[in-house]
């Protein structure tokens, strides 16, 4: 019930990456704690992999006990498109080479109970497993509450389009997450302090 109910929200909300229907999910995890504010509750739903057609790209979602899909994230194996980005991030994050972190949506009844790390942590764990992936990829609009503050904490800075009024003049920022060694602690290979190789 509660892959078939993540499948659904999948279909909703992602329908480029060509979902397997029937498919059990491949992996399940529940967030630790470490890292938490210690007042934080403590995380009501658990972070479930959705296998997907394409082998390279994975759907994430946070589904409660109840079967309530509580957010959504997905990675893919496409890297940014110029325009309407900057073509130096094109040239450094190529198709193919380049696992992009995409949608992450928390439901806003959720999202006091912090469930965006709980599925990017499994996304960015299934980049290290697949080959041929050298990066890891995201954009996000700093004009959405909290966004800015969320990838500021688990990401590097390398690219603020708000600077140059690419991207139409939205309040995009770009950043690139440590690929990690598979089987590494995803939160041990984030926040400020950890840079990629030639920021720009």
């Amino acid at each position: 019930m509660r892959e078939a109910r993540l499948l659904l929200e999948a279909r909703r909300r992602a329908p480029e990456l060509g979902f397997c229907p029937g498919q059990a999910p491949s992996e399940s995890a529940r967030p630790s704690n470490r890292g938490r504010h210690r007042n934080a509750p403590v995380l009501p739903v658990r972070a479930t992999r959705v296998q997907v057609r394409n082998s390279r790209h994975t759907l994430v979602g946070a589904v409660s006990d109840d079967v309530e899909v509580a957010g959504t994230t997905a990675l893919n194996s496409r890297g940014p498109t110029h325009p309407p980005h900057p073509r130096s991030l094109v040239e450094r994050y190529p198709s193919g080479r380049t696992a992009q972190l995409l949608r992450v949506y928390v439901r806003p009844e959720h999202r006091r109970h912090r469930p965006a790390r709980a599925m990017v942590h499994p996304a960015c764990a299934f980049a290290a497993s697949v080959p041929g992936y050298e990066r890891i990829y995201l954009h996000t609009d700093v004009d959405i509450p909290g966004a800015e503050g969320f990838w500021r904490g688990m990401a590097i800075e390398v690219f603020d389009a708000r600077a140059t009024g690419e991207h139409g003049g939205f309040g995009t920022v770009h950043f690139e997450m440590p690929l990690l060694a598979p089987g590494a602690d995803p939160a041990q290979g984030t926040g400020p302090g950890r840079q990629p190789a030639g920021v720009m």
